[in-house]
């Protein structure tokens, strides 16, 4: 179960909107539990950088293992809101994230 962010705005997830990766990699502080911490929507910083197209941040939740299957309150994960906003390279690399562990499997 996810926790839900209490801050307003939640800068978390604000950081990763904004696709500022120096202010989201301070913010994240080494705590992976961040990376699933959810908006009063259900939205995670992973959500939020996939409606903005924002490949770096995504890249950088992966590479410390944030989980990309966590759905907000409208029961979207990040690849559904990527592909609501016409986020084509962020959808791009989601996908690939998915098609790499089909090949692991």
């Amino acid at each position: 179960m996810a926790t839900i962010l209490t801050e307003y705005p939640p800068m978390f997830t604000y950081a990763a909107e904004a696709g500022n990766l120096d202010d989201f990699k301070r913010l994240y502080q080494a705590d992976n539990t961040r990376l699933s911490l959810q908006d009063s929507k259900g939205r995670t910083a992973a959500h939020q950088a996939a409606a903005r197209n924002k490949v770096d941040i995504l890249r950088y939740i992966h590479d410390q293992n944030g989980d990309f299957n966590i759905r907000d309150n409208a029961g979207n994960t990040p690849i559904h809101v990527a592909v609501e906003c016409d986020s084509y390279e962020a959808l791009d690399y989601l996908l690939s994230i998915i098609f790499l562990c089909w090949q692991l499997e």
